[in-house]
C-alpha cells in the first residue's frame, strides 16, 4: 500500500519520498527529510483514505475562501433579498481578510483571530462593533461554509461551528404602553404623509418589520381573505400576515386610491420603490413625546402584547416568522405574569381570600 525510498543528494542530504497506492484512489506522494515523519504522514494518509476523508481534503487544499463567497453571493446569497445588502458588505470584509486562504487552513485558530479584529475594529459608523454585531460576521461566514460543507462537498466540516461566539446583552424589549399607544396613533394619523398610519397599523398588528411592511405589492395581497404574502423576509422565506379588521379596512381604502401603475401598496412618488416614512416617522414619535422608540419597536410591541395576551412563545414566533424560539425568549417573563394572574385567581377560587 505504501512505499517509501531513501534518497541521498550530491551533498549527502538525505530524505524520504513516500508513495501511497490504494485501489479507487489516485496515488499520494510526499517528501520528508526524516523516516519518522514519513511513517507518520503514511499512517494518517491512509487512515484518512479508508475513512472517506482524503479527497474532501484534498478539495479544501484546492479551493480558496474567496471562491466560495463568490459562488454563495452568485448562487444563494442573490434569492435572500431582504438580507442581501448587509450580508454582502459582510462578507466582503472576509473576502478581504482571509480571502486568499485555502479552504483547509481555515481553522478555529484563524477565526478567532479573526473574531478578535472584528470586535477591535470600527464599524461602518466610525464606532466599535458590538458583540451582536461581531456575531452576525461570524454568522454569515457559517452559513457560507455550511453549505460548502453539505451541498459542495468541498470539505468535511465546518471550523465555525468550533468557535465561540461573544457574549451579547439580553436583547432590547421596548414596548408602547397603553397611553404611548393611542398617542402615537393619533400623531401618525395627522401626518401630512398618506401612507404613516397604514403603514404603522399594519406593522403593530401583524408584527411585521419595516422593510417587509413597506415592500408590500398589491399582487400579494388578497383583502377578500383578509391576508397578504411577505415575499421579501429577512430569512428569505414567505409568510403569510392576516389583514383584519381596521386593517384590512384602511387596505382597502388604500387599494381604491391607489394609481393603476402602482405596484407597491406604499409606494414612492415615481412609483418604482416603496416610499420612504423614515422622515414622517421620527416626527410623528416625537409630537407623541414618546422616547428611546424606534420603528422595530412596534414588532417588539406586538410579540409583548401577545405575551401579556397568555399566547406561547410558540405562538409569538409562529406570528413573528421566527424559526427557532430563541429570538422570543426574551418576552416570556410577560408571559409569566400572565400566568403567575391565572395561579392567583385558580388559589383564590380554591382558598378564598
Amino acid at each position: 500500500m505504501a512505499s517509501i525510498e531513501k534518497r541521498t543528494a550530491k551533498d549527502g542530504t538525505i530524505s524520504y519520498r513516500v508513495k501511497i497506492r490504494i485501489k479507487g484512489f489516485p496515488a499520494q506522494t510526499a517528501t520528508f527529510t526524516k523516516l519518522s515523519l514519513a511513517k507518520d504522514w503514511v499512517a494518517r494518509t491512509e487512515t484518512k483514505i479508508k475513512d472517506g476523508k482524503y479527497l474532501s481534503e484534498i478539495q479544501a487544499r484546492k479551493h480558496f475562501v474567496w471562491e466560495i463567497i463568490e459562488r454563495y453571493k452568485n448562487t444563494v446569497l442573490i434569492h435572500k433579498k431582504a438580507i442581501v445588502k448587509d450580508w454582502t458588505s459582510q462578507l466582503n470584509w472576509w473576502n478581504d481578510k482571509i480571502g486568499q486562504y485555502a479552504l483547509a487552513d481555515v481553522t478555529p485558530a484563524l477565526i478567532s483571530q479573526m473574531r478578535d479584529i472584528l470586535s477591535q475594529e470600527n464599524g461602518a459608523k466610525g464606532k466599535p462593533r458590538s458583540n451582536a454585531t461581531v456575531n452576525r460576521y461570524l454568522t454569515t461566514m457559517q452559513c457560507v461554509f455550511s453549505v460548502a460543507v453539505k451541498e459542495w462537498e468541498l470539505l468535511d466540516v465546518n471550523p465555525f461551528f468550533r468557535v465561540k461566539k461573544l457574549q451579547e446583552p439580553r436583547g432590547r424589549v421596548r414596548y408602547l404602553s397603553k397611553e404611548e399607544r393611542e398617542s402615537l396613533l393619533a400623531e401618525c394619523q395627522k401626518a401630512s404623509n398618506p401612507y404613516l398610519y397604514p403603514a404603522v397599523i399594519v406593522a403593530l398588528s401583524t408584527g411585521a418589520r419595516k422593510m417587509e411592511v413597506m415592500s408590500l405589492r398589491w399582487e400579494d395581497v388578497d383583502l377578500a381573505n383578509e391576508r397578504a404574502i411577505l415575499q421579501d423576509t429577512k430569512n428569505g422565506e414567505r409568510r403569510t400576515i392576516n389583514l383584519l379588521g381596521v386593517v384590512n379596512q384602511l387596505m382597502q381604502d388604500l387599494y381604491n386610491k391607489r394609481r393603476k401603475s402602482d405596484i407597491y401598496v406604499f409606494p414612492s412618488h415615481d412609483g418604482k420603490k416603496p416610499f420612504d416614512i423614515t422622515r414622517s416617522w421620527k416626527a410623528a414619535v416625537k409630537r407623541a413625546g414618546i422616547k428611546d422608540f424606534r420603528f422595530h419597536d412596534l414588532r417588539h410591541t406586538t410579540a409583548s402584547y401577545l405575551a401579556m395576551q397568555g399566547k406561547s412563545m410558540g405562538e409569538v414566533a409562529e406570528v413573528l416568522g421566527h424559526k427557532t424560539l430563541q429570538m422570543v425568549k426574551r418576552y416570556a417573563h410577560l408571559s409569566d405574569e400572565h400566568k403567575k394572574s391565572l395561579t392567583a385567581d385558580m388559589n383564590k377560587a380554591i382558598f378564598g381570600e
